[in-house]
């Protein structure tokens, strides 16, 4: 695998979980709607679900399918991230497996990956660097 190619594996959970974030942000506020007062849902309810004869129904229909997308890439978001911990086990130095886990499985920014490990950004910048040049040779 490139380089490049190793990046955009690594950074599919990271994709996965904001995407998750974002869902289950819409289902809160679409149930909401769906319980609030009758003279205020139906106007929340129609920038959910668009303009229709049947707000409520149309909504409980966009509420089964953000339900069903956010099982569906839970369950992605699991095979990623047991791939990628494959891959990181992989390495044989521990500072490189815990940089990866850090940023990529654990979502933290560089900053504080550097201060969780107690290295400066620059230090774990270069840790990634020799990482991913080593899963290369790990990932076909």
């Amino acid at each position: 695998m490139t380089i490049d190619k190793i990046k955009v594996f690594l950074k599919q959970a990271l994709s996965l979980r904001r995407e998750i974030v974002g869902q289950q942000e819409r289902l809160a506020m679409l149930k909401s709607a769906m319980t609030s007062p009758r003279g205020t849902m139906w106007s929340t309810l129609k920038t959910f679900t668009g303009v229709g004869s049947d707000p409520l129904g149309d909504a409980v229909v966009k509420k089964i399918g953000l339900e069903v997308a956010i099982e569906q890439d839970i369950a992605k978001l699991s095979a990623v991230v047991l791939a990628i911990e494959q891959a990181v086990e992989g390495l044989e130095d521990s500072a490189e497996r815990e940089v990866l886990r850090l940023r990529y499985l654990n979502g933290l920014s560089w900053e504080r990956v550097a201060k969780r490990m107690g290295y400066s950004k620059d230090r774990v910048f270069q840790i990634h660097r020799q990482a991913i040049i080593r899963l290369q040779y790990i990932t076909v």
